[in-house]
């Protein structure tokens, strides 16, 4: 694909494709002065890995004070509905799990 071509697809400005193949954040190949190609596959991927990456960056953490949240949670609830924690539930395994 042409600059152009990667641009359009992307929904970006060729000056930013421009920017991301001189940076190193979009792989490309350089044929000749300021001509780039970019491998549709290649970039396919690349979206993919950045989606990736986004989802990763904007998961929530795991903490001890989140487990421990979860817990207390769970048992106001299983109390107000009138029933008492258990251990050996999916909830206990999953906070045990984080725990380690």
């Amino acid at each position: 694909m042409t600059v152009a071509e990667a641009a359009a697809y992307l929904k970006v400005t060729p000056k930013t494709v421009y920017r991301w193949l001189n940076d190193g954040k979009l792989p490309g190949v350089k044929i000749g002065g300021n001509t780039w190609r970019v491998h549709r596959a290649t970039l396919e991927g690349w979206m993919r890995q950045r989606s990736i990456e986004r989802i990763i960056a904007n998961a929530p953490r795991v903490t001890q004070e989140w487990l421990d949240r979860v817990g207390e949670r769970r048992e106001w609830i299983l109390k107000g509905m009138g029933g008492v924690p258990f251990k050996g539930d999916e909830i206990d395994e999953m906070i045990d799990e984080g725990r380690r």
